[in-house]
């Protein structure tokens, strides 16, 4: 385990305060499928990446934060997505607007709308189930979701690593108008609305660290071992009534 809890949330998370969430084989960890697409290793140069392999079905991604692991036969590695970790400051900036907007606390029935909300910006990273990694509240209006923040990656005695996702109704279009958009591209697109963000907050950068997205190949089947379309429709006809 790193020694700075920050440098590896998932690792430290999976450990701790969400062991009831992990999948183990040796020193390969990760959460499960419904839950988040994270995963991490003992070891942070992420020089055997086989038990992790084995955690994985054909064709599921999962991530890595730290240092770019090599491809294996069993593994692709796609390229590495940057990240920043930021701070809040210990004391908070009171400049905040009041507002009658009511904010609520989600819960599992909102989880269909928090996945819809989250996929208009990162898709496939908020799932089914990660809500429950955490508290989360949102703001609902006309009865849709339009916001919400919470708790994802949690370390024991200390701030939990808060998410938040706020789509005014015209991002929400730019955003589906965008739905073809490459990841790489998309990624860098939206770093440069997180640091746009960040400057407006006046958040200061803690780290820049990288995320790398895993593969485990699709399994084909030998074209040898396919079934015989023909045999097998004789087959059938054999369970056939007669004319």
């Amino acid at each position: 385990m790193p020694e700075d809890p920050l440098l590896d949330s998932v690792w430290n998370a999976l450990h701790t305060v969400h062991a009831h969430f992990a999948l183990r084989n040796g020193p390969a960890v990760r959460y499960p499928a419904d839950v988040v697409p994270f995963a991490a290793m003992a070891k942070a140069d992420h020089s055997d990446l086989s038990p992790l392999a084995q955690l994985l079905a054909p064709a599921e991604r999962v991530y890595l934060i730290g240092n770019q692991p090599k491809p294996t036969k069993n593994l692709q590695v796609g390229p590495a997505l940057d990240c920043f970790q930021m701070l809040f400051p210990a004391a908070p900036h009171a400049n905040a607007a009041p507002t009658d907007t009511p904010i609520l606390r989600m819960t599992s029935a909102d989880a269909p709308a928090m996945v819809a909300l989250t996929d208009l910006a990162f898709p496939g990273f908020f799932r089914s189930r990660t809500h429950e990694m955490g508290t989360y509240y949102g703001i609902r209006i006309n009865d849709e979701l339009v916001a919400m923040a919470g708790d994802r990656m949690a370390r024991p005695r200390l701030p939990r690593d808060q998410r938040s996702r706020y789509a005014p109704r015209a991002r929400r279009q730019r955003l589906r108008h965008s739905a073809d958009e490459p990841p790489a591209a998309r990624s860098r697109r939206r770093g440069t609305e997180i640091l746009s963000t960040r400057k407006r907050t006046q958040l200061p950068r803690h780290r820049h660290l990288q995320t790398h997205g895993l593969r485990r190949p699709q399994v084909l089947r030998p074209l040898a071992s396919l079934p015989n379309p023909l045999t097998n429709a004789i087959r059938a006809c054999e369970f056939c009534p007669a004319p």
